[in-house]
């Protein structure tokens, strides 16, 4: 929604106006063909071991129709997927990508999600277009439900007319649909209007919220009803996220007017908003209805309406300032947080200018961090106890040729990391590094870089490591965090880890035998641990 909606305010500036077709395709997940499916994602290089664990999935399925006391002998069931499982939605995405490319000029895009899309004008009729996806993946498309709607700039431009789609049958008879246009949509949950005022949806808001709050009240009678400590339960994780839902694009954060004593944003809804909360908060405290608001929202312990979108906003924002830099929205975000244009902002331009974040400073959340037959190499160790940890340590310092320890703290309000490496218990090398004050960055993402750095001191040497090497450091959040491969919080470093890891015994191959590492370098092999005994042990201060 967002891309739509940032697609055409950017039209609007350059002064064009924009035309969409919002479509329904029938029986999205039973119609999908397992071998098309399979086919686009072979041609969307996702491994062989997934593909052919979806279609162990979709083959030899059955099912019986059951009447009354009748069941039916099995029925083989040769298309479709499972409706209601999870993986349903990422098949049906590999299933719909051809539909998605369609859009070729460089002033039509296309966007799909399961059984509805958004496709600019001339996509449908042309070669390898929407009715020619709709037949090569027994898709039909639901010609009743096309709705064409009109994005005028102002209400001096020219509004076309209706549109007229003929399509061709597998019989060779063209079916011809008279597409007429609407004043308003309903994509994905929320009502579009020709001028993104959001008018229609606002309506349905205070609608969903009444209906809440009057579910609520009927819920809670005085006998036999729920308490005031469920209805509040209730409220918060049933009712707000009902109302709240994709705020990001039809709120506008409240605040205050720089040249009046106004404030700006969405506060026409907010104010019919606070008087449907207030029931709510009249549940919860049992007041009488003469209490003022403030005091309410003090003992219900509910965030005000203002306050409560603002947290919303603010979680939205920051969820696509994190986006990967391959996520279709994130070139977008980037472009909208760095210019707040004077005419036709779009949402986008308003998260980012409310909250002043810049995507670039935000963290980004990767989707996938390594390859799945990924092998940590190097092997974690975390005693039971501090003094048997100790004694490891002080076995580990006096038998092997190398040791290295490592550490992040913080002192004066500043993080930094060290790492001490010693050859046969005598110290040789040492190195610092400075992260930055104590309000950017943490004692943990300290102690990742130490281990980094341990590992750079291992790669810059140039002879081959005879025994096993083991780093120490005396966090074990970060030794248990390295064996995690899941996305999460500093997860960037460390990813730096274990690519730091792979160049040590890249470099300890090329080292140990040049023609193995030519081969590996060349033919793209997968690295072993055996080249070297490379240990992470736990080695907490005395």
């Amino acid at each position: 929604m967002h891309i739509v909606t940032h697609k055409i305010k950017d039209a609007w500036r350059t002064g064009k106006v924009t035309v969409a077709l919002f479509h329904d395709v029938q029986g999205a997940f039973p119609n999908t063909v397992k071998e098309q499916l399979l086919h686009n994602m072979k041609t969307r290089s996702v491994p062989s071991c997934y593909s052919k664990l979806i279609e162990r999935m979709l083959t030899g399925r059955k099912t019986h129709l059951k009447f009354d006391d009748f069941t039916s002998d099995p029925i083989d069931i040769t298309n479709g997927t499972t409706q209601g499982c999870p993986l349903s939605m990422i098949l049906y995405a590999f299933y719909n990508a051809p539909l998605i490319q369609v859009a070729l000029h460089r002033h039509e895009t296309s966007l799909g999600f399961v059984d509805a899309h958004t496709i600019f004008k001339d996509m449908m009729e042309c070669p390898g277009g929407g009715f020619d996806w709709s037949t090569t993946h027994n898709s039909p498309f639901e010609l009743s439900k096309l709705a064409l709607m009109n994005f005028p700039r102002s209400h001096h431009d020219i509004i076309p007319t209706n549109l007229s789609i003929s399509r061709l049958n597998l019989n060779g008879m063209s079916t011809h649909q008279t597409v007429k246009t609407v004043a308003s949509y309903k994509y994905l949950g929320v009502i579009f209007d020709s001028r993104l005022c959001w008018t229609a949806h606002l309506q349905r808001v205070i609608t969903s919220a009444t209906w809440w709050s009057t579910q609520a009240i009927h819920l809670s009678k005085v006998s036999g009803g729920m308490p005031s400590r469920r209805v509040h339960q209730l409220y918060n994780t049933v009712a707000v996220p009902a109302f709240t839902y994709a705020a990001d694009i039809w709120f506008t954060g409240i605040r205050p007017s720089p040249t009046s004593k106004k404030r700006l944003g969405s506060v026409a809804i907010t104010k019919k908003l606070i008087s449907i909360q207030r029931w709510i908060f009249k549940l919860v405290t049992g007041a009488l209805s003469s209490t003022t608001g403030d005091v309410l929202d003090v003992h219900a312990n509910l965030l005000p309406i203002d306050l409560l979108f603002n947290k919303v906003l603010f979680r939205a924002t920051i969820r696509i300032a994190s986006l990967p830099s391959t996520h279709p929205l994130h070139k977008l975000a980037c472009k909208a947080a760095k210019r707040y244009v004077r005419k036709h902002r779009s949402p986008l331009h308003n998260l980012f200018e409310a909250l002043d974040l810049d995507p670039n400073a935000i963290e980004p959340i990767a989707p996938t961090r390594c390859r799945p037959n990924y092998v940590l190499l190097f092997s974690t160790f975390v005693p039971t106890s501090k003094p048997i940890a100790l004694r490891e340590a002080g076995e580990h310092h006096r038998n092997t040729h190398i040791s290295i320890y490592c550490d992040g703290s913080g002192f004066e309000e500043e993080i930094g990391a060290s790492t001490v490496m010693y050859t046969n218990s005598v110290e040789t090398k040492h190195i610092f590094y400075y992260l930055g004050p104590a309000s950017r960055h943490t004692v943990y993402e300290g102690e990742i870089v130490g281990i980094t750095l341990a590992l750079h001191l291992l790669t810059s040497l140039q002879a081959t490591l005879r025994s096993y090497t083991v780093v120490g450091t005396d966090s074990q959040a970060t030794i248990l965090a390295l064996n995690n491969q899941k996305p999460h919080h500093a997860h960037y470093l460390l990813d730096r880890v274990h690519d730091a890891a792979e160049k040590l015994h890249i470099n300890q191959l090329r080292l140990q035998n040049p023609n193995a590492y030519k081969v590996t370098k060349h033919k793209g092999k997968t690295l072993k641990r055996d080249n070297i005994d490379l240990q992470i042990h736990w080695t907490p201060g005395q």
